[in-house]
């Protein structure tokens, strides 16, 4: 399977291998060749940090929300 795909597209800090659930090795071995040439690039694992990143931010953000309603309240 890590000779025909060579990066995980859905996660990028995930090896390929056959934990994989049967949906996730399909929607990997169906990706288009943009989402090849992304990986390959490097580019794809950035977007995946930034995503994590994002999101990390805004749990962040959410607790100092919630923490600042329950000083007021």
């Amino acid at each position: 399977m890590g000779n025909k795909i060579k990066f995980d597209y859905l996660d990028a800090n995930r090896e390929v291998n056959l934990d994989l659930k049967v949906s996730e090795a399909e929607h990997l071995y169906n990706a288009n060749d943009n989402v090849r040439a992304l990986a390959e690039s490097g580019e794809l694992q950035a977007l995946h940090k930034s995503c994590l990143d994002l999101i990390k931010a805004v749990e962040t953000g959410y607790i100092k929300v919630m923490d600042q309603l329950d000083r007021t309240l």
